[in-house]
């Protein structure tokens, strides 16, 4: 399951990326950077100025473009195989009963990291065209997430697992702090908030990323400590659960 993941991640991607080297050889000027420039600046004027209303029907319409029948398949394609790996990852007990040595877990991070970080930065070295772009977007993200859970499990494995503990918190409540920080950056940035949005310089935005997530690791800490889920979370086992007498 967790080669077949892989697989199915990987190889459809590479395709891709190669079709669009061809076609960025054969048409340079087609492969430049594109953007819908009518499009986005609509989404910047709505989300700088528009009503609560407006923004809504905007994200719907810019969620649409990305993820509706056009893109449907490609999203499968990004979302469905990390998922069947990392399904594949926990049955294996990779992350949970020591199997795999420091040594190739050090291996595994050095090599992910460097090519992450390498495809991530390809539009920046090369030239910001189609192919370097999708690379960066798919690819690159992808092999980055897994130098992260290797550089995690190094540090369980060097007995910093105490020193983890609180952001081990935060991970226990995914969907209450989803959900909780989409609701306050959109009352940050969005008009009917404090209307920040495009206004931030890139270190502000930056520090208060880090605060937020901090704040989040505080609560979540303070909350787990008196209850066993988070509230939203204890609400999707309600739901899910709710005629299973075991669950």
């Amino acid at each position: 399951m967790i080669f077949g993941g892989a697989a199915l991640f990987f190889i459809p991607h590479l395709l891709i990326s190669f079709y669009l080297m061809v076609m960025a050889i054969r048409s340079p000027d087609a492969s430049l950077l594109y953007t819908d420039w009518r499009n986005t600046a609509a989404s910047l004027q709505v989300y700088a100025n528009g009503s609560f209303m407006d923004i809504t029907k905007r994200r719907w319409l810019d969620w649409y473009a990305v993820y509706g029948p056009p893109g449907t398949w490609h999203a499968f394609l990004s979302v469905f195989p990390l998922m069947m790996a990392g399904a594949g990852v926990c049955r294996e007990g990779w992350l949970t009963k020591g199997r795999i040595p420091a040594k190739k877990w050090l291996l595994f991070f050095c090599c992910c990291f460097v090519f992450g970080l390498f495809c991530k930065l390809l539009p920046l070295i090369a030239a910001p065209i189609l192919p370097f772009l999708y690379i960066r977007e798919t690819i690159g993200g992808a092999v980055l997430s897994g130098a992260y859970v290797a550089l995690v499990e190094l540090c369980v494995k060097h007995r910093l697992a105490d020193f983890l503990r609180p952001v081990a918190m935060a991970g226990r409540m995914p969907l209450s702090n989803y959900i909780s920080q989409s609701g306050l950056g959109s009352l940050i940035f969005y008009a009917y908030g404090l209307g920040l949005y495009g206004k931030l310089s890139v270190p502000s935005g930056v520090l208060l990323v880090v605060l937020f997530f901090l704040m989040q690791v505080l609560v979540s800490d303070i909350w787990l400590h008196r209850f066993r889920y988070g509230p939203l979370e204890w609400g999707w086992r309600q739901l899910s659960y709710r005629n299973d007498k075991k669950g």
